[in-house]
């Protein structure tokens, strides 16, 4: 997946283009979008079998795992 995703609370997605670095985020042109509600949730249902299933990991503040 190319697109970068964030998931704050399992109630708000941002799906961008952009990298998590200063450039990705101050420098480049870049789009994305903010969603909230049943996008959101839906995506943590996606997100949530990604983890359980040890295909990514899950971060909490100052990226320690959860």
């Amino acid at each position: 997946m190319h697109a970068k995703c964030l998931l704050v609370n399992g109630t708000d997605l941002l799906v961008t283009s952009a990298n998590f670095t200063f450039h990705g985020l101050h420098g480049n042109i870049e789009i994305g979008v903010r969603l909230s509600g049943p996008p959101a949730y839906e995506a943590r249902k996606v997100f949530s079998h990604l983890v359980q299933n040890n295909i990514v990991e899950e971060v909490g503040e100052n990226n320690a795992p959860i």
